[in-house]
């Protein structure tokens, strides 16, 4: 009942507010909607966008999300019902595994705290999706090494693998490593009973589910997504490594530091305060073997945490990411008892999420108030399959430690279809990707964060029909080159500009881009 419990106040603050902060959640939802309207003749998607699939490992999440939207009929109800499915799961996929485990399934209640990260405010939702799904999968690994090999049981961890694997490559390295430490293990461990083979050979053996979703992950290596758009070269001789000593202090901020406030540090104190109560008075491992074995994840993980490098091309925070595996695996090492103190433990664990989840709810309110108001009105005077540019001159939150409306114009194509930009539509490693031509110059990966002022009117003006702002007073009134805007409606610091058809200053001036006309 407590595990039911916490997994219910983990989702409750996604159901709070009409707009959840979450950085790139407008592009999560948008790949939804186009996948679900790929063959409306209404929308027209195919006619701007084409599917890479074959360049991109981003595809079980959005495939879901599509199938779900046909049935709710918003892409928006869809992903947020698909988000709460992902945080409900993740005690519940920590319990299966500490029952293979033959661990206590109360260490469960430590796994929603997880769901409530930073990958998550920063809108990484495949990323969030696969943790439990890891868990999951670790779980059958366990399982399947203490069975005879049989069919059923490869077919199904091959189906396994391959599903991580599009949810999200992390997860997928993370099962890779698990798998062959724990396989190993498995097969080399002398307190293993016969039939099992032991050796080198037995353990490639047990292992060559893994083959069909290796065959995947080459044909997407080899494709060009894991290669750079700097001459071609490939992103792994642009990897960043960061000193580790300063990856190991990003492991609190990126595992539990997500508001302004600091309640949500606080309720962490409250978390690990717990988990080494319980770790001193943990009970000597009944079973040597499985003990071993729930070290692995946690082990793995922190490996990832370390040695992963920060940037590979386009995709960045590789490493301090894994923050959110070495949290939701590291309750398996513990062994707890059913003294009172022990009790009092979990208490204070329930009571954390308990407030966690109050302060969540709470801060998620307050963010859309204070930074949207009615903004949602502004997306919907956008015509349908109209293209929008959305320029955030100010894009700081004052609630959260990363900018959450980023991709606001995004739900104009979750809605009714179009384009938006800036958007991860114009990036190599998203399955849909924008036709040639419809995309704004090349310029630096994710321009949204100080990018506006790169914002030339004479070039990216014409393949825009609106313009959504943020800030910046009124930086499209008075442009001395290419089309004239209008200003059509305002909330807050948000304004909408809809491109005048046919009309065009004069020119004969150098663009220098909306920040440079104002000195800036």
């Amino acid at each position: 009942m407590l595990i039911f419990f916490c997994a219910i106040l983990a989702v409750i603050p996604l159901w709070v507010a009409q707009f959840l902060p979450f950085s790139d959640m407008p592009e999560q939802v948008a790949a939804i909607a186009l996948l679900r309207h790929w063959w409306d003749p209404t929308w027209l998607v195919s006619k701007d966008y084409f599917l890479a699939f074959g360049d991109s490992q981003y595809f079980i999440y959005h495939a879901v999300g599509a199938l779900l939207t046909t049935v709710v009929g918003s892409a928006e109800l869809a992903n947020r019902i698909l988000l709460t499915a992902v945080g409900f799961s993740y005690p519940y996929a920590l319990r299966s595994l500490a029952r293979s485990l033959g661990r206590d399934e109360r260490i469960a209640l430590f796994a929603p705290a997880a769901f409530w990260s930073a990958p998550l405010l920063m809108g990484f939702i495949p990323f969030v999706a696969s943790v439990p799904a890891a868990a999951w999968a670790i779980s059958a690994v366990i399982k399947r090494g203490r069975g005879p090999h049989t069919k059923a049981a490869w077919v199904q961890l091959s189906l396994i693998a391959i599903a991580i694997f599009y949810l999200h490559v992390s997860a997928y390295i993370f099962l890779l490593a698990c798998a062959g430490l724990i396989t190993t293990l498995s097969v080399f461990d002398r307190d293993t009973p016969p039939p099992f083979p032991r050796g080198i050979a037995d353990v490639f053996i047990r292992l060559t589910w893994i083959l069909p979703s290796a065959l995947f992950g080459v044909a997407w290596a080899a494709r060009g997504s894991l290669r750079s758009h700097v001459n071609d070269a490939s992103v792994l001789d642009q990897a960043q490594y960061p000193p580790w000593k300063d990856t190991i202090k990003q492991l609190p901020v990126w595992a539990h530091d997500i508001w302004m406030s600091h309640i949500d540090e606080a309720c962490a104190v409250g978390f690990w305060g717990a988990f080494a109560v319980i770790l001193v008075l943990s009970k000597s491992p009944p079973n040597p073997r499985s003990s071993r074995i729930a070290y692995i994840p946690l082990c793995v993980a922190i490996a990832l945490f370390i040695c992963l490098p920060y940037s590979l091309g386009t995709g960045a925070m590789l490493n301090t990411r894994m923050a959110v595996f070495v949290t939701y695996f590291a309750p398996l090492v513990l062994l707890p008892d059913q003294s009172r103190v022990i009790r009092a433990a979990f208490a204070a664990v329930v009571a954390s999420m308990l407030i966690l989840s109050i302060d969540s709810a709470y801060e998620i309110r307050l963010t859309e108030k204070d930074e949207l108001g009615d903004a949602n009105r502004l997306i919907d005077k956008i015509p349908a399959r109209a293209s929008v540019l959305m320029l955030p001159y100010r894009w700081p939150s004052t609630h959260t430690h990363w900018p959450a409306w980023n991709y606001l114009a995004s739900y104009h194509v979750a809605r009714t279809g179009g384009m938006s930009s800036v958007s991860f539509t114009e990036l190599a490693h998203w399955p849909i990707r924008k036709r040639p031509g419809l995309a704004p110059a090349k310029r630096l990966p994710f321009w949204t964060v100080g990018g506006p002022c790169l914002f030339r009117n004479s070039t990216d003006g014409p393949l825009f029909d609106y313009v959504l702002t943020r800030g910046g007073g009124d930086p499209l009134g008075h442009v001395p080159i290419g089309p004239i805007w209008k200003r059509i409606d305002t909330e807050r610091d948000w304004s909408l500009y809809a491109r005048q058809e046919g009309e065009y200053a004069p020119g004969g001036v150098i663009d220098y881009g909306p920040c440079g006309m104002r000195g800036m």
